[in-house]
């Protein structure tokens, strides 16, 4: 059965569970009797009574445009808002909208909350989100990193009444989106979402800037983008950077547990996308790929894969003289490894082993093996 509200079965004043919750386990009515009070907890005077001194036009028109609120206001007169109000309707002043109240709150540090979760007791006072607006207004290698990120692990949200501009960025790699963050001089909160059933676990930020949304749909990007996207156009400078933030979002490096050979793989839903970064790849000195067409999802999805010492001339043209701000460590790690142990032969388009490579792989075989026959002796042994 579905409870009264998330912490609480009934009111905790009236004890009703007719009425909805409204908040800090009230119902409506409840509440709005104790927000009343709170808010005419600070007159000292008589109610009914008039103000020693009456409040006049310019006066009240410079206050408000100092940045107070209505409730300093009315503090200031002991009254009510209401009649701060009242007075402001009377003399033909012009209020702040919404978003820009809001805005003047949060930075004057006036939104807060107790929590009833994760820290019952304390109070909370929430912080303005900043963001660096100018940041996808110029090709850098920094914003084609960030860029690159965005473009497969990002997503503009659909608007809502709520949220009209919000830009999320998910991730299981929590150091990927704190150096997105620190890219984007912002402080949008970074969650996590623990390992749900099949779901795993996942690290999100979301940013909500209408300069930001605006500058990604520019630059190509679109709610539910998964199957449509383009491969953008930027100066031949930013290519690899940009390649580089789409291998840290699909792209893979790994061994293979067959041979150890090293293999670097890169997938998309977008062929067009696809088809694009390899022959951006191909400029920068790689070789062709084959692109593969994979049907085992509802959507069709295209991979392409290099080997040996292709994933060696891969790292040079990725992370040669890249700041270890624009980029993932444990895959920079894996292709430094990579590159210490395989040369790429570019007139063969053939990987050769630089230090016993093979060796090491036919020692690991025989390991297994040893210990696959001691296993069989240990269990007739004991039947």
């Amino acid at each position: 059965m579905r409870r009264w509200a998330k912490l609480y079965d009934y009111c905790q004043s009236c004890g009703t569970e007719e009425l909805r919750h409204a908040g800090k386990g009230l119902c409506v009515t409840c509440y709005s009797y104790v927000d009343g009070r709170r808010r005419r907890s600070h007159i000292t005077r008589r109610i009914g009574t008039r103000l020693a001194n009456p409040i006049t036009q310019e006066e009240l028109g410079q206050r408000y445009q100092s940045g107070q609120s209505l409730t300093d206001i009315a503090r200031h007169y002991n009254c009510t808002r209401q009649y701060i109000l009242k007075l402001m309707q009377h003399y033909g002043i012009d209020r702040r909208t919404i978003q820009q109240a809001t805005i003047l709150a949060l930075n004057q540090g006036k939104l807060a909350y107790t929590s009833e979760v994760y820290s019952p007791g304390s109070t909370i006072i929430k912080q303005r989100r900043t963001v660096d607006e100018s940041f996808f207004k110029t090709w850098t290698p920094a914003m084609a990193w960030v860029l690159g990120l965005i473009y497969t692990d990002g997503c503009l949200v659909k608007p809502t009444r709520t949220s009209k501009f919000m830009v999320t960025v998910g991730q299981k790699e929590e150091e990927l989106l704190e150096k997105v963050l620190l890219l984007l001089k912002s402080n949008a909160k970074l969650t996590f979402k623990p390992k749900r059933g099949i779901t795993g676990a996942l690290y999100t930020i979301s940013i909500n800037n209408e300069e930001i949304y605006a500058d990604l749909q520019c630059l190509g990007l679109t709610p539910a983008k998964s199957l449509t996207l383009q491969f953008p156009d930027m100066p031949p400078d930013c290519v690899r950077h940009f390649i580089r933030g789409c291998w840290d979002g699909d792209g893979s490096v790994y061994f293979q547990k067959r041979d150890l050979r090293p293999m670097a793989s890169y997938v998309s839903g977008a062929r067009l996308f696809i088809e694009r970064l390899v022959g951006h790849l191909v400029n920068l000195g790689l070789p062709d790929r084959t692109i593969y067409k994979s049907v085992r999802s509802k959507h069709p999805v295209y991979y392409f894969k290099y080997s040996g010492g292709q994933c060696t001339k891969l790292y040079h043209v990725l992370y040669d003289d890249v700041d270890a701000t624009m980029y993932l460590s444990r895959k920079y790690d894996a292709f430094k490894r990579i590159a210490e142990e395989w040369k790429f032969d570019s007139t063969r388009v053939r990987a050769h082993v630089i230090v016993g490579k093979r060796l090491r792989s036919r020692e690991i075989r025989a390991a297994n093996a040893a210990l696959t026959a001691e296993l069989k002796n240990y269990r007739h042994n004991q039947s």
